[in-house]
């Protein structure tokens, strides 16, 4: 994610340079809106943590917290 927001500052950086946009800072918030909209459906997809259990002494025991 940090990556393609520095990418992204740096087409902002070149643009103003380049072909003087000076709107182009402007650009920044739509993209980190998009990135982070982007983000949070990675993470939604992300399958959850996974409980390992056994059986001690007869009774139901959480092992290790596998994934987290």
């Amino acid at each position: 994610m940090t990556m393609v927001y520095l990418v992204c500052v740096m087409v902002v950086v070149e643009l103003d340079k380049q072909w003087g946009w000076t709107w182009s800072p402007w650009l920044l918030l739509p993209a980190s809106v998009v990135i982070l909209v982007g983000a949070a459906a990675i993470a939604a997809r992300m399958p959850m943590a996974v409980q390992k259990r056994a059986v001690v002494d007869g009774r139901v025991r959480d092992l290790v917290t596998v994934g987290s």
